[in-house]
């Protein structure tokens, strides 16, 4: 938006982050690094009101009021009723609460980032983080149809909850990226046979994200 807009404002609840990105208008990559040097965002506290003609934050400062105002406040995934399922036959009671990873928050225990180990009965979409979304769910779901159908066979609660804990090792395990092709390979590898319609992740595909990543980095620098 840097480079379209004649300035861009954003606010934050955060006021420690609000102080350090005044003084560091190059910002973080997850808040904006590659931002037109010349016109640094313009960062604010939290949003008290909308007048006619202003925006008014919580620290008594207002701007006029802007051409556009996105809405990017996110939100946060809870799971409260994990507690409630009921396990397997042998399972314990499954552990409910979240597991932070930075500002990304996971679901433990989920066989293959997708079916809890607890009780394969429940499976969570979407789990993994900076991925592109859709084929990813496409993928998934295609693994869970089959699964549901009798074509997959589950290992023995134990080595699912070995292998999700596995799959937590080392930083930030929600943040996925480019590992995502691997990850949509295996669970597509497990269907096997019983279906033809998806296959591996095609090279093209590959290609082409790796060129945006390129040209990100080219043209914003993170």
């Amino acid at each position: 938006l840097s480079y379209t807009a004649c300035q861009v404002h954003t606010s934050t609840a955060d006021a420690s982050q609000a102080d350090a990105d005044a003084r560091d208008p190059r910002m973080t990559p997850e808040m904006g690094a590659g931002c037109n040097p010349s016109r640094p965002l313009c960062r604010h506290l939290r949003i008290k009101e909308f007048t006619q003609t202003h925006v008014h934050f919580v620290d008594g400062t207002s701007i006029p009021m802007p051409d556009t105002i996105i809405y990017a406040t996110g939100y946060i995934c809870t799971f409260p009723f994990i507690s409630q399922v009921e396990p397997v036959k042998g399972a314990p009671k499954p552990d409910h609460q979240l597991l932070s990873d930075g500002d990304i928050d996971g679901i433990p225990n989920l066989y293959k980032f997708l079916v809890l180990a607890y009780n394969p009965l429940l499976a969570i979409l979407g789990v993994p983080n900076k991925v592109v979304p859709f084929p990813m769910y496409e993928y998934q779901a295609t693994y869970l149809a089959h699964l549901y159908q009798g074509h997959i066979q589950l290992p023995p609660f134990d080595q699912m909850l070995d292998h999700a804990r596995s799959d937590l090792e080392g930083p930030r395990p929600f943040i996925m990226g480019f590992k995502q092709v691997a990850y949509m390979n295996d669970l597509i590898d497990c269907v096997g046979d019983h279906q033809s319609r998806l296959g591996h992740v095609p090279d093209h595909w590959v290609k082409s994200r790796l060129h945006c990543v390129e040209q990100r980095k080219q043209r914003l620098g993170y």
